[in-house]
């Protein structure tokens, strides 16, 4: 159905050819076409159920507050995360490195409620200070956030949750002393997806300046 690398020969699908594919063959190709995606842990925790859940929908939503927000599928199934920040809104995002990937990729397995998933995939449990949701051990990029709004999406039942930054640890080696705040994500060994099982080491190409008229552009 597709065609080979070419730049010249593409594939047209409209809306039509779009709803005559198979359920699944349709949901790889939507989840890919808009290209790699960042791959993240959410923590979660109530009483004393732990819950793990892979995600590649974060999206940075401003900096001052820290926001950020990532889409749950509908609650027409069973969707722990979503059930459990309405009782304990703190939530944590780990970033995913290759040793995190077995383990954060089979949390994407329907678990029975109650179960803890963090020991079900092999996963461990970090808490740290007062924060009321776990982290995932080895992440070295964890964020410690709250959730604070959640906003339907009524075309297909999905829901963004949007939620505020409370806490950042980072891996010393990510962030140098005389750092402007940009992370070398390339040293972290973070890995990014496409579709809903590929999964990718991404590589650094360079830094641009701040983008300004009549100013060529060049690296930093």
């Amino acid at each position: 159905m597709y065609s080979s690398y070419v730049y010249n020969t593409m594939k047209h699908l409209n809306i039509n050819h779009l709803a005559q594919l198979p359920s699944r063959k349709r949901a790889h190709l939507i989840n890919s076409v808009v290209g790699y995606k960042s791959i993240h842990l959410i923590g979660t925790h109530f009483e004393d159920w732990s819950n793990l859940c892979i995600i590649s929908t974060l999206t940075h939503l401003g900096s001052n507050p820290a926001l950020l927000g990532f889409v749950l599928r509908p609650t027409t199934a069973p969707r722990h995360t979503y059930d459990i920040v309405q009782k304990n809104p703190y939530f944590t995002v780990n970033n995913v490195t290759e040793n995190l990937l077995e383990g954060g990729h089979q949390s994407s397995a329907s678990y029975d409620e109650q179960i803890n998933e963090f020991k079900e995939v092999g996963l461990k449990e970090e808490w740290k200070d007062d924060f009321k949701a776990p982290y995932v051990q080895d992440s070295p990029i964890q964020l410690g956030c709250k959730w604070i709004r959640e906003m339907p999406i009524i075309e297909n039942g999905c829901r963004f949750l949007i939620g505020q930054i409370e806490e950042i640890y980072i891996q010393d080696t990510l962030i140098g002393k005389d750092s402007d705040g940009f992370l070398s994500l390339e040293t972290a060994g973070l890995i990014c997806g496409s579709g809903m099982d590929g999964y990718y080491r991404p590589t650094f190409l360079h830094r641009r300046n701040y983008a300004q008229p009549n100013v060529p552009p060049h690296t930093i």
